[in-house]
C-alpha cells in the first residue's frame, strides 16, 4: 500500500503531448523533498509497527534486547530474580550476649532480598562488551518496554 515509486508516477502523470528528456528531469528534481519526507515517513512507519507489535512479555523484551545489543549470538536473557531473605546481625546492645554462629553467608547487595529487590535481571554473556552510552540506551529500552513498578538490574555473567 505505501509502496511507490515516483520516477513511474512522474511518467504516468505526464501527458503524452508534454513528454520530452527535459520535463521528466525537472520533475524528479522537484520530488526530491518528496522522496525524502516519504523515506521518512516510511521509516517511523516501520518503528511504530516494530513497537506495536512488542508489549512488555518477558519473551519480546528478549527479542527486543537482543535485537539491539547481540544480532548475531542472541545471548541475552531476562529471568526472574534470586530473592534471599534478609539475615540480621544485632549489636551486643540490642539483646543476648550469647555467640551465634551464622554459617556460611554472603554479602550481597540490597537488591538481593526479597521485600526490597528487583523483580528481574537482564542477564548479559561475559562475552558482550557494551560502552556506558550503550547501557544508558539499554536501561531506555528497558525502561520503555517494561511493566510501570517493576524493578530490574543488568547483570554481567
Amino acid at each position: 500500500m505505501y509502496d511507490i515509486n515516483f520516477t513511474k508516477l512522474i511518467s504516468w502523470l505526464i501527458p503524452p503531448v508534454l513528454k520530452s528528456n527535459f520535463l521528466p528531469l525537472l520533475l524528479n528534481a522537484f520530488m526530491t523533498p518528496i522522496k525524502k519526507n516519504y523515506r521518512a515517513f516510511i521509516q517511523y512507519k516501520n518503528e511504530s509497527e516494530y513497537r506495536l507489535v512488542n508489549n512488555s512479555q518477558v519473551c519480546y523484551l528478549i527479542k527486543i534486547l537482543n535485537d539491539r545489543f547481540d544480532l548475531e549470538k542472541r545471548q541475552i536473557v531476562v529471568s526472574d530474580s534470586v530473592r534471599h531473605e534478609q539475615l540480621y546481625i544485632y549489636i551486643s546492645d540490642e539483646g543476648d550476649h550469647k555467640a551465634v554462629s551464622l554459617g556460611e553467608e554472603f554479602i550481597r547487595s540490597k537488591t538481593d532480598f526479597a521485600d526490597t529487590g528487583v523483580d528481574f535481571s537482564v542477564l548479559l554473556p561475559s562475552s558482550m562488551q557494551i560502552n556506558q552510552n550503550e547501557m544508558y540506551e539499554m536501561q531506555s529500552l528497558i525502561n520503555s518496554y517494561k511493566l510501570v513498578g517493576k524493578r530490574y538490574k543488568i547483570v554481567h555473567n
